[in-house]
C-alpha cells in the first residue's frame, strides 16, 4: 500500500495512508471498516477500504498498484 502513495508523499497536504500501519489497518478493520483486496496472477493489484453507515456505504480509499494496466508474469 505505501508503494502505491510513495509519489504522493511530499504532496500538499501528503495522503494520510503514508502514516498508517499494519497495526492501524488491522485496527480499523476490528472496528468495522471493510476491505476487498484484488489479486491477478497471484500479484495483489488493488484494494479498496470502505465502512457502512445508516446512510450508506462511506468510501475511503482505492489503491491501485500496478502500471500501464500490466500485471507481472
Amino acid at each position: 500500500m505505501l508503494q502505491a502513495f510513495k509519489e504522493y508523499e511530499h504532496a500538499t497536504p501528503p495522503s494520510s495512508a503514508l502514516s498508517e500501519t499494519v497495526a492501524s489497518i488491522e485496527q480499523a478493520l476490528n472496528l468495522g471498516e471493510q476491505a476487498f483486496i484484488s489479486y491477478i496472477k497471484e500479484q495483489l493489484v488493488a484494494m479498496v477500504r470502505f465502512k457502512e453507515n445508516d446512510e450508506g456505504d462511506v468510501f475511503l480509499s482505492l489503491i491501485l498498484l500496478f502500471r500501464n494496466n500490466r500485471v507481472k508474469d
